[in-house]
Formats: structure tokens, sequence, C-alpha cells
């Protein structure tokens, strides 16, 4: 991931240091090419459509995740509950199995505790990176950054990503009431 960072050419003697052209045309050019480099890789994460899109949406989702795997994981310990008070009234042997696969299902779940702070981490970075995108898309201007993306065209969607746009969070996309009006075309 990490590649080694090309130089900067070296100024050639005092004059160049000193603010003479000798040498300095090299190095101009160098670094006019890499800021054109850097704006070309960095514009495209600052754009209003790249910062809300796909960066906001992202930690959406992800929220989105981690209440439903805790609303599962509740769901399965209160099933675990019932079951483990339904041993209560069973014969000793049957009572012992029914306590043990009980424990295993408690224990199952401690999944959710770890996997919702890895998601709360990740939540918490990608957070980070949306409010430093938007200081700096602010610093450099709206304006400029969605020119520049747009010349470079990053994050077009094609046709076949339109159609694949996967679980929906609530209270956004088809409801199962247009998915089972649609189904009910075929019959």
């Amino acid at each position: 991931m990490n590649k080694t960072a090309r130089k900067i050419p070296a100024a050639d003697g005092d004059d160049a240091l000193n603010g003479g052209p000798e040498g300095n045309t090299e190095r101009t050019e160098f670094l006019v090419r890499e800021l054109e480099l850097a704006q070309h890789n960095l514009f495209p994460l600052l754009s209003a459509k790249f910062r809300e899109d796909k960066l906001a949406l992202a930690i959406r989702h992800l929220t989105e995740v981690g209440n439903e795997s805790e609303n599962a994981a509740n769901a399965i310990l209160a099933a675990a509950e019932e079951l483990g008070s339904l041993a209560d009234d069973m014969p000793s042997a049957l009572r012992d199995t029914v306590n043990a696969v009980s424990t295993r299902i408690f224990e199952a779940c401690n999944f959710q505790d770890v996997s919702g702070q890895r998601l709360n981490k990740v939540r918490t970075t990608l957070d980070l990176m949306l409010k430093r995108f938007d200081i700096l898309a602010g610093l450099i201007g709206e304006d400029r950054v969605c020119l520049l993306s747009e010349k470079w065209e990053f994050f077009r969607e094609n046709e076949a990503e339109k159609l694949l746009q996967g679980p929906q969070l609530k209270g956004e996309g088809a409801s199962q009431g247009d998915i089972d009006a649609l189904l009910a075309d075929f019959d």
C-alpha cells in the first residue's frame, strides 16, 4: 500500500536556492505535475456527490448493520431465555440438555458486542474522514471541487449498479407492498 515517495529534483547550486532560474525549471515542472496528480485523485473524494452519496451513505448503512445485528442478537437471546425457562418443567436429563443448549446460544451471541465495537470504530473513522473532506472542500471551494470532479467523471454509476441497490435503509427503496404488487402482475 505504501509506495515509495517520488523525490523532488534537487535544486542546482546557490543560484537555484536563492531564486535563480538555473535548475528550478525541472523542479517547478515536477511540483506542478504532482499538484495536478493530487487534484486529480483528491478532488473527486471532496465532491459533494462522493461525500453525500458514498461516504455518508456508507456510514448510514454501517449504523443500520449495527442496529439490525443488535436486534437479531436480542431476539435470539430472548428465545434462549424462553427455552431456559421451559426447561424448568422438564425431566432432569432433558432439562440439563436444554439448559446446555440455551447456555451455548447465550455464549454465541457475544459476537454482537465485539462486532458492534468494530462497526463503531469503522463508523467513527468514516465520520472523521467525512468531516475532514467537508472542511477541505470548503477551503478549496465547492464550485471548484465540483467542476474538477465532473471533469474526471469519478463515481459515475453504470446501469448495472443502478439496478443492484441491495438492501435499503429503513424508509427507503421499495416497500413490501410495492414488491407484492409487482409480483402480482406475474400471476
